[in-house]
């Protein structure tokens, strides 16, 4: 008997448990196809609320997209929304991007905008989670509460401070913002984390670092002090490159995901560290803003240093983020596109460049400051200064436009002594710092040019006929100097004149024709190509130029024989007589040469130059065969 019990036991147990779970199933199916399929106003929100607790998690799943459509604000809804931020991550982002009834969790919880003391302690574990998807889109519902009434939260305060030390730049990217609006207490702590970042050796750590400190306004004016200092240190001699067999020790490891140089502390690495601590120093002071005006003479002294025209690009690579995943993309672009003084295709960033756009960050009080300054550097009679600053004054641009008479005073200065090397550079620049700070048409800048174009020195003449070569327009008050200067003792002034010449329209220009034509008969290969080439923009008569351009053919100089060829070809037919020196070098050493001269018998006599080409084709083919 017991024997037969405990058989029908065994059998009915096992039955039973599978019928009450075959019926629970049977009931969550019927409530899955209720509430995925039936008509939502018949489904009131006690039973949604109740639906969100179901053990099967398409019910919960479709609850909550019910409840979020309907526009619900519960608390229960809320907790739901945040489980499901927490279970969230990207590759489920990516398969079920397309489905309809897929809820986006963090934009749910910002558009329902649950009170912060709700909020905050709900997103603990998403904070903390180790998907860094999941924090970015925790960080976003944190940051829109803190925007809210009654963010002054103690946890709320808490899980900010802790997001401001997370190790995913595009967290602590936003989160000092957020902590700039909230009680004293929370932006002091809020700045001493952030300074003590900044004094760090990671750049990438004292980049976002002062990106954040730049939300505090006075209260973050230590930073200031310590990137000065840092400016100074970084501008004495260089000290001998650690060696390449010892590793460099990191003080603070990074996360994988991000590729950045670590200096050792208190010592600069090898290479141009030294420089990058400066232009990282210049770049982070923009960042502060106004509270870095006591920060524009060192700025200044950065701008005028002996190596202030230095390639920078490998500093700005060093800002560059590599994240494992695409979420850090958009926060690596915005770096990108504030560390860099300009894009690859521009100019190259400098400690000029940098110390510009830090001045102009700063605000126009700054830029008037170092204007002062930079001023008074070109009257200190300091000669070895002058190249510096007025290319100083080049990146400052318009902006610098109250020195220009301090440029034309130390441009006119007289020189003692023979002219050297270095002085023609010298002044150059100090032209060219003449017209960055004004614009083209300024007639200061065009009465100053052709004053100095009339200048005892050679060096004066050079850099105004330079510069009045590329303006923009060509100003036609220049005209009767120029035409002076194509008789000038110097050759870079005769070549730039002449070329000058060639950039107008009107009648007025034609009176440097007959200037052009003596010019011809120049010394100087480049000073009669600049005036023949002058000539062709007036659409003189061919005869009278293919001469020249025949004897610049046979010029030693490549260039020139390409420039030659190139102006017969735009003759087309009417240089006919240049063909026979044309062919002289047809076969060139130079390819660049032998290139432009088939271009140009091509258009000078393109049936003979066919038929040539023809009969050394055929040469060529026999040549093979015999071979």
């Amino acid at each position: 008997m017991r024997t037969f019990l405990g058989i029908v036991l065994l059998i009915a147990l096992p039955l039973a448990g599978l019928s009450y779970l075959r019926s629970k199933y049977l009931e969550a199916a019927i409530r899955r196809d209720v509430l995925l399929f039936g008509p939502r106003p018949s489904l009131p929100e006690p039973v949604l609320m109740a639906a969100l607790a179901d053990v099967d998690p398409t019910v919960r799943n479709a609850a909550v997209w019910i409840l979020d459509s309907m526009g619900s604000t519960s608390e229960a809804l809320v907790r739901a929304l945040v489980e499901r931020l927490e279970s969230d991550d990207e590759m489920m982002r990516v398969r079920e991007r397309w489905r309809a009834r897929k809820v986006d969790p963090a934009r749910s919880l910002n558009r329902i905008k649950p009170p912060a003391s709700l909020i905050a302690p709900l997103l603990r574990n998403a904070m903390a989670s180790p998907s860094p998807w999941v924090r970015l889109q925790a960080k976003d519902v944190l940051l829109d509460a803190a925007k809210r009434p009654g963010r002054e939260d103690p946890t709320l305060e808490v899980m900010l401070l802790a997001a401001l030390q997370d190790r995913e730049p595009a967290i602590r990217m936003y989160v000092p913002d957020a902590l700039a609006g909230l009680g004293a207490d929370a932006r002091g702590k809020a700045v001493a984390t952030l300074l003590d970042q900044l004094r760090r050796p990671d750049r990438l750590e004292q980049l976002l670092a002062s990106v954040g400190l730049s939300h505090f306004h006075a209260e973050a004016s230590p930073a200031v002090t310590i990137l000065s200092d840092r400016l100074r240190e970084g501008d004495r001699p260089r000290r001998p490159a650690t060696p390449p067999d010892e590793p460099m020790p990191s003080a603070t490891p990074g996360p994988p995901e991000i590729d950045i140089r670590v200096l050792r502390p208190g010592e600069p690495g090898p290479e141009v560290d030294e420089l990058s601590m400066r232009a990282s120093s210049l770049y982070l002071l923009g960042q502060l803003g106004p509270i870095a005006m006591p920060a524009v003479p060192e700025i200044v002294r950065a701008m005028t240093a002996s190596d202030s025209g230095e390639n920078l690009w490998p500093f700005v690579d060093q800002f560059r983020m590599k994240p494992d995943s695409w979420h850090g993309y958009d926060v690596d672009l915005e770096l990108e596109r504030t560390v860099m003084a300009g894009d690859r295709s521009g100019p190259s960033p400098t400690l000029r460049t940098l110390g510009a756009a830090a001045l102009g960050r700063i605000g126009p009080e700054a830029e008037r400051q170092a204007v002062e300054l930079l001023v008074a550097t070109l009257r200190g009679g300091d000669e070895s200064q002058l190249p510096a600053a007025a290319e100083a004054f080049v990146a400052l641009g318009p902006k610098a436009s109250a020195a220009f008479p301090a440029l034309l005073e130390v441009a006119e200065r007289e020189r003692s002594g023979p002219p050297k090397d270095s002085d023609w550079g010298a002044r150059f620049r100090l032209t060219s710092a003449m017209r960055a700070v004004c614009k083209d048409d300024d007639p200061r800048l065009v009465d100053a040019l052709v004053r100095l174009l009339r200048s005892r020195d050679a060096i004066q003449r050079a850099g105004a006929a330079m510069n009045l070569d590329s303006l923009e327009p060509p100003p036609p008050s220049a005209i009767p100097a120029l035409i002076e200067v194509l008789q000038d003792k110097t050759q870079s002034v005769r070549c730039s004149a002449a070329l000058a010449l060639g950039r107008y329209e009107g009648p007025e220009a034609r009176t440097a024709v007959p200037a052009l034509y003596d010019t011809l008969r120049d010394e100087d290969g480049e000073v009669r190509y600049n005036a023949l080439k002058s000539l062709v923009h007036y659409h003189e008569d061919a005869s009278r130029l293919i001469p020249t351009a025949i004897q610049l053919l046979r010029s030693g100089n490549p260039s020139l024989r390409i420039r030659a060829a190139q102006v017969l070809g735009a003759y087309g037919p009417a240089a006919k007589d240049a063909a026979p020196a044309l062919m002289e070098i047809r076969n060139d050493d130079d390819s660049s040469v032998r290139t432009e001269v088939e271009n140009a018998l091509k258009a000078v006599r393109p049936t003979e130059a066919a038929d040539s080409l023809q009969s050394e084709s055929k040469r060529s083919q026999e040549s093979k065969k015999s071979d």
